[in-house]
């Protein structure tokens, strides 16, 4: 999984990987994590993922219905795991 950059929601978000790994920034933080791991994105920090293995990571996303999220350069966009 690639994420399309950095993107900023307005709620909180719970990003959980049951197979693979994969390098999160929350709000300026990097970490890697593995299959197992779940991370919590409050409202209003900045998330980025990228895939940093030859491996397929699977992640699940959980998060208030409408949440409303912008990219860094201020587009704004529904991510389809929020409807």
């Amino acid at each position: 999984m690639n994420a399309p950059g950095e993107l900023t929601g307005n709620g909180e978000e719970i990003l959980h990987l049951p197979d693979g790994e994969l390098l999160t920034t929350v709000d300026g933080r990097t970490d890697r994590i593995a299959a197992g791991d779940t991370v919590i994105v409050d409202a209003g920090a900045p998330l980025a993922a990228e895939n940093p293995a030859e491996r397929t990571a699977a992640s699940r996303a959980t998060t208030s219905v409408g949440l409303r999220a912008r990219l860094a350069d201020g587009t704004p966009i529904t991510p389809p795991w929020a409807d």
